[in-house]
């Protein structure tokens, strides 16, 4: 395609209003690219790392919206209650423009934020090939019925389109449009939390899906696994490091451990070309091997985070989860012998929770030396959970689309799936915390001993001093 005299506007929603972003927005920067590669003209509006007020919003959206005949708005389901208040905004300033929404925020639920005329496209699931399909389409004018994954409105109706088939070749999409993004902020951000330490780090994925199917867990991807080739990632990987000077990486694959073979390979070629440079990744406890684990830590490999859930059989079948308590003990043995540090979340408040389920995480986690957050349970539009707990939603809520408003980041209680009052589930929930995060007793022996032998009789007195009087 040759190039055009289009400029499209993409547009980052806060994910919170209150809280630094430290991640660029992955799925936004690869449109961006295609749409670059294609010869469009992009800029960005990186809400979500400016944090910008409501009211200063509202001064300049004519401003920033104004000229743009196609704006892309991208983000997740917990952005939908921003969108509400943002989309008729745009509307009101710049009524000629075609509003295309992507992301999770509609490929989980499409109609909700078409049906009350704020947007005007949905693009449903994976976006690269949708969107250059249908940019054309619209400088032309011409009919979307033949556009898969889409959804549009068309007078008083919703037209939704068949989905679109995963992409097999992802080595085919250029990189993501880094350039775009204030990368010198976003680097600043990371830095400050880093698990090295303060080191700056960009977040990349080298595959695409997840071939399991937990209930709790919403496939923008779809199911099964399509890999970058290493080789692609390598070069990208090296793009990052001579552009951004970057200290270290964050794989965002739902799982990267899910070939083992293509991880050994990837490994020895990391090796290989000196990269050099620390990663971390995510992984799953029935895909562990301490061979493997040896590889990817002498690659540069310093962390990989399981999804533990839960330390109770009965709560990781009702899950679907696939893995034994059993196995994910060994996983984070095996990973902490591989000298790698083992990152763990866990879910509270899944539909079956019992005293003696919630006892049973909180006794993994006092054996296997774990401190965490317990996260409650939210059912997600698009998931199995979803689907069933769609009677206590509307039990609880006035409608599907209220409980949507109130969707965040499951740190805060939202919704009880449980049979426990409301009031005792916050109850236990908090209890199960302190249980499993609070220094025991029997520890202080070695923990004193071990502050002793690193820093000598004057250092332990002075960490005392400090405690007790707080210096």
């Amino acid at each position: 395609m040759k190039s055009t005299d289009i400029e499209i506007l993409l547009i980052n929603p806060p994910i919170r209003e209150n809280a630094e972003a430290q991640h660029v927005p992955l799925g936004l920067a690869s449109i961006a690219g295609v749409l670059e590669s294609l010869g469009y003209g992009v800029k960005v509006w990186d809400m979500n790392l400016e944090r910008t007020g409501r009211e200063e919003i509202t001064r300049k959206i004519g401003e920033k919206t104004e000229n743009y005949p196609i704006i892309g708005i991208g983000g997740l389901i917990t952005t939908y209650s921003y969108l509400t208040w943002f989309l008729p905004l745009i509307k009101k300033h710049n009524p000629q423009s075609t509003i295309i929404l992507g992301g999770g925020v509609v490929s989980e639920t499409p109609e909700l934020l078409l049906k009350e005329n704020m947007a005007d496209i949905a693009v449903i699931g994976e976006g690269e090939i949708t969107i250059s399909e249908l940019i054309p389409a619209l400088i032309k004018k011409e009919d979307l019925s033949s556009i898969e994954g889409i959804a549009y409105r068309k007078g008083d109706k919703i037209i939704k389109n068949p989905p679109r088939l995963p992409v097999k070749d992802i080595d085919q999409f250029p990189f993501p449009a880094w350039h775009l993004f204030d990368m010198e902020k976003y680097l600043k951000n990371v830095a400050h939390g880093t698990a090295l330490g303060k080191k700056s780090e960009l977040s990349l994925v080298a595959s695409r899906g997840c071939p399991y199917n937990c209930h709790y867990c919403y496939h923008i991807f779809g199911r099964g696994a399509r890999y970058n080739s290493n080789d692609k990632t390598i070069e990208h990987i090296k793009f990052m490091k001579n552009k951004y000077n970057i200290e270290s990486i964050l794989f965002l694959d739902e799982t990267f451990t899910v070939n083992k073979k293509k991880i050994v390979e990837f490994s020895q070629k990391y090796m290989e070309q000196k990269i050099d440079i620390p990663w971390s990744c995510y992984g799953r406890v029935n895909l562990v091997d301490y061979e493997t684990l040896e590889i990817m830590k002498s690659a540069g490999c310093y962390r990989i985070g399981y999804g533990i859930e839960s330390g109770s059989q009965e709560i990781l079948d009702r899950m679907n989860k696939g893995v034994k308590v059993e196995q994910a003990k060994e996983a984070i043995r095996l990973t902490r012998k591989a000298g790698l540090i083992c990152g763990t979340t866990f879910m509270f408040g899944y539909p079956g929770e019992t005293k003696k389920t919630i006892n049973e995480t909180v006794q993994f986690c006092k054996e296997m030396n774990i401190k965490t957050k317990l996260f409650y349970t939210a059912p997600y539009p698009g998931t199995r959970l979803y689907e069933e707990c769609r009677d206590k939603i509307l039990a609880r809520f006035e409608s599907e689309e209220a409980f949507i408003r109130v969707l965040g980041d499951a740190k805060d209680f939202i919704i009880n799936l449980t049979d426990f009052s409301d009031e005792e589930l916050v109850k236990l929930h908090d209890e199960a915390e302190n249980k499993i995060n609070n220094t025991q007793l029997t520890d202080y022996p070695q923990k004193i001993f071990n502050f002793y032998k690193k820093h000598g009789l004057s250092g332990l007195v002075k960490k005392v001093e400090k405690k007790i009087f707080k210096k």
